[in-house]
């Protein structure tokens, strides 16, 4: 479930962040709804293509192989030089998030007991919600300001668990 709460990570950072992006990239507002939108354009190839590469390699290794994009991406928003660096960025945890999103749930289901299934599978939406928040949480403006480089930081957190996962 480290995915989804990556996913859900992905989906609230953008949330209070954008001044700052707006004032070191020095970007328009088209250059921005680019930013904000472009982990849902990597997200809907990443969907289309998780069943696919899920049934080649087994759900287990595409769940791992798949922290390989969170790291670039992450990498990549964290460390941007401009803004197509970080909107590449984007497209990419993007890209993981909408695998992750199809074989987390397919995962999660074919491993649990029937008994308990509805209330794991549950999981997956908590932890993306959990995401979500801690985004917001974590990117409020006197966080945003305390240092220089937080939000730098505050890109490079959904790297965690990705590095997390066996």
């Amino acid at each position: 479930v480290g995915g989804s709460f990556q996913f859900g990570f992905q989906t609230g950072c953008m949330a209070n962040t954008q001044d700052i992006l707006y004032t070191k990239f020095n970007i328009s507002h088209m250059t921005m709804s680019v930013i904000v939108s472009g982990m849902c354009i990597g997200g809907l190839f990443g969907g289309l293509l998780a069943g696919a590469i899920a049934d080649k390699i087994g759900r287990k290794r595409c769940m791992l192989v798949n922290n390989f994009p969170f790291l670039i991406g992450t990498a990549l928003m964290a460390v941007a030089w401009n803004e197509y660096s970080f909107i590449l960025g984007r497209i990419i945890n993007g890209f993981a998030c909408g695998i992750a999103t199809g074989v987390t749930t397919l995962y999660i289901s074919e491993i649990s007991p029937v008994a308990v299934r509805g209330g794991v599978g549950v999981s997956h939406q908590f932890m993306i919600t959990f995401g979500i928040l801690v985004g917001f949480v974590l990117s409020i403006s006197k966080l945003l300001t305390s240092f220089p480089h937080y939000y730098q930081v505050y890109f490079a957190l959904p790297a965690l668990p990705a590095l997390y996962q066996p």
